[in-house]
């Protein structure tokens, strides 16, 4: 993942109910969507992004370009300080780059075509969901943005993952309510899909493909989290490890095909 610096003044201020990310132009000459962190303790939630998106990265899932951004405190509105602190901006943040055609999905700008290859992926970021136990990607904020060109959704947002980063305790699984399936945007994607056995054994071979590829490239992912963040790797091991664990995986399976068979049927 490259590094990148800020060179301009920040645009925007996102007034989101959670991160509140900025809109940052960087050295590659292209804006980021940036989120620095909230409080003085370690930034687990950054970590949380940082790690989504390299395994979605293994997953081949549509996401806007990431990056680590350092920015530099001149080029915070000084209006915004009340929000945004020094000590919040002092080490290395995370930005995806800032799509201005991509239109973001709510039940209201759901595409009215969506092809095979969307709808796959779509699936796919079910499963996904469901073996991160992301509970910030369900029917009140999707987190999807919708590319009209290449006709793709691209994945933003994964603060959520771990059940919201409860690192203290065992992972659990998603309930139907956090699922992405039991969405409007399911019902109509998917109005009129079949289900097929073939497509659910396709979708379960990609599955344990992606895992395995996930879990080959998880260490140098570890190792290569911003030394400034302090992430205590020992902290979050017992965490990551859980979701290789084959009964982990299992039950992700089995949520899946429940989920599937309950919102689309076959």
């Amino acid at each position: 993942m490259d590094t990148l610096y800020s060179i301009q003044t920040a645009d925007k201020l996102f007034d989101t109910n959670g991160s509140r990310p900025i809109l940052i132009g960087c050295n590659d000459g292209f804006d980021y969507v940036t989120k620095y962190r909230k409080n003085s303790s370690t930034p687990y939630r950054l970590f949380s992004e940082y790690l989504s998106i390299c395994f979605l990265d293994e997953w081949h899932l549509p996401i806007p370009s990431p990056a680590i951004i350092e920015v530099k405190w001149e080029h915070i509105p000084t209006d915004w300080y009340g929000t945004i602190r020094k000590i919040f901006v002092d080490m290395p943040c995370f930005g995806l780059k800032y799509l201005p055609r991509a239109v973001e999905v709510t039940d209201f700008t759901i595409p009215q075509k969506v092809n095979a290859s969307a709808q796959y992926n779509l699936l796919k970021t079910a499963l996904f969901d469901i073996w991160l136990s992301n509970e910030d990607r369900n029917g009140n904020n999707y987190n999807l943005l919708w590319e009209p060109f290449g006709k793709k959704f691209l994945l933003i947002d994964h603060e959520g993952i771990f059940n919201t980063g409860t690192w203290e305790y065992p992972i659990s699984v998603q309930t139907e309510q956090d699922s992405l399936i039991s969405t409007e945007l399911f019902k109509q994607v998917f109005k009129h899909f079949i289900v097929s056995t073939t497509l659910l054994s396709d979708l379960k071979n990609d599955f344990y493909l992606c895992i395995r590829n996930c879990q080959s490239q998880k260490d140098k992912i570890i190792q290569n989290i911003p030394k400034e963040w302090l992430v205590n790797s020992s902290y979050i091991a017992p965490k990551v490890d859980e979701i290789f664990r084959d009964s982990w995986l299992q039950l992700c399976w089995n949520t899946f095909c429940e989920y599937i068979m309950t919102y689309i049927g076959s």
